[in-house]
């Protein structure tokens, strides 16, 4: 996800690779990587192939790895590895890898050497079931030539089901924008004492941030242009994606216990005022009620304040991913490279690098 509402975190799709043919996945990890967002090309390239066609002369040598790269040795195989990238705990007869921060943050590299006996052909198609049976979109197909062999390549998307998040939002009006406080956690551990912990924040809202104020110890502030909201010290910052999303913060890393807490500004069609806010405010109520997945009631209203319960369907991550196959005597080897599609749009040199420095046999 992701980065989704329950705070950052980066899922991996597990995708069972089918071979067709009398292909076997003998010794080959059925974890592909993936991650949080909208559907669109897995492409690493703006051209829509997964990796553009080689233009040099393909020779079996390659030069040293580039900065920031590394050579990895396995089971008949090297391949270059980004330095910073760490070992990931796979299937015996794979090897995987993973960026531990950064803005590559997420992806993942895997090399998977497959008991193969069949045509190619089959092999590829196998693995392209594989992917889709599990939820995958295929969304593009190129050969590329690595050292003298045509190696397929294959794109797939893939969005993850979302969780459902169950919570309380309070919206008030400041000076100049309506105050939206979102307080939610998993709907499967929504309680009292889930909601308990909300209720301070909700509290603690102020229309204006006063640059004087000091929290109660123990406590921190959230702010922005119009608001200040107070909360535990402890809890920490993530960043927020929504253009309209001043402040996010979550209780813990841990999903099964975590509080989280957003807070946005949303500009109104009027400047609020005494006489029109309580207006304002409904309006903004009836179109939070109206975004995708999301049930609920107005529970309380007072002079400048609405409080709603709510649950809501999120839509999780969208991620993309590049197969590589590449064929020896005896076996295939397949190379997986993915991530959330921005990052694999971000960083499409990455799996570019990977896949073309992959060699059937060590280096010299």
């Amino acid at each position: 996800m992701t980065r989704s509402c329950l705070g950052a975190r980066f899922a991996i799709l597990s995708i069972t690779l089918v071979a067709c043919g009398g292909a076997s996945a003998e010794n080959a990890s059925d974890t592909a990587p993936a991650q949080t967002a909208s559907a669109a090309s897995a492409s690493p390239s703006a051209s829509g192939a997964p990796i553009a066609s080689a233009t040099a002369t393909p020779v079996e040598e390659r030069a040293a790895p580039p900065a920031n790269y590394r050579i990895v040795s396995g089971d008949g195989f090297s391949i270059f590895v980004p330095s910073a990238w760490q070992p990931m705990q796979v299937a015996p007869g794979a090897q995987a890898f993973k960026s531990a921060g950064g803005d590559d943050e997420g992806m993942t590299l895997q090399i998977a050497k497959v008991a193969f006996v069949g045509p190619e052909n089959d092999f590829v198609a196998g693995t392209t079931q594989g992917a889709t049976m599990k939820g995958a979109k295929q969304t593009g197909s190129s050969a590329i030539t690595v050292a003298g062999r045509q190696v397929p390549v294959t794109a797939f998307t893939s969005t993850q089901p979302g969780p459902t998040i169950r919570g309380v939002i309070r919206a008030t009006s400041g000076s100049d924008s309506l105050i939206v406080v979102t307080c939610h956690t998993m709907e499967s551990i929504w309680n009292d004492k889930a909601r308990a912990q909300c209720d301070p924040i909700f509290a603690s809202i102020r229309a204006a941030p006063a640059s004087t104020a000091t929290p109660p110890a123990g406590k921190r502030f959230l702010s922005g242009n119009d608001f200040r909201v107070t909360i535990p010290a402890a809890w920490g910052d993530v960043t927020a994606h929504a253009p309209d999303t001043r402040a996010l913060a979550q209780s813990s890393s841990d999903e099964n216990t975590m509080i989280v807490v957003t807070v946005q500004e949303i500009a109104p069609d009027e400047k609020p005022t005494p006489k029109n806010r309580d207006e304002l405010l409904q309006k903004a109520a009836k179109s939070l009620l109206a975004r995708d997945g999301m049930k609920g009631s107005i529970k309380r209203a007072s002079p400048n304040q609405i409080d709603l319960d709510f649950t809501r369907k999120l839509e999780g991550p969208t991620s993309a991913l590049v197969l590589a196959h590449f064929f020896a005597t005896d076996a295939a080897y397949l190379v997986t490279c993915g991530g959330l599609r921005q990052t694999m749009e971000a960083h499409r040199e990455i799996c570019e690098t990977s896949v073309r420095s992959m060699r059937l046999e060590h280096p010299k």
